[in-house]
């Protein structure tokens, strides 16, 4: 489930995208709202997972090396100040 707060933070560009690459605007106007209520479900998925108090500390971390010469990562997580 650690990809589910990657997949929220992209999803929007995405749909940007399918926004541009429609022929009509009615069409690119269910692409945006299609986006949005996907992106809304899944943060609720997040929101009902987290509520398991039995873990602690940050979860649905996520590290991945970038930069390796310079030592910079992509991060993503969630903790209780950060929901």
């Amino acid at each position: 489930m650690n990809y589910l707060v990657n997949l929220m933070i992209f999803l929007p560009s995405l749909g940007a995208i399918g926004c541009l690459l429609v022929p009509t605007k009615q069409q690119a106007k269910q692409v945006a709202l299609g986006t949005a209520v996907l992106t809304f479900v899944l943060s609720m998925i997040v929101l009902f997972a987290y509520l398991d108090t039995s873990k602690v500390g940050v979860q649905f971390d996520t590290a991945v090396s970038w930069i390796d010469s310079i030592n910079v990562f992509y991060r993503t997580g969630i903790d209780g100040l950060n929901l």
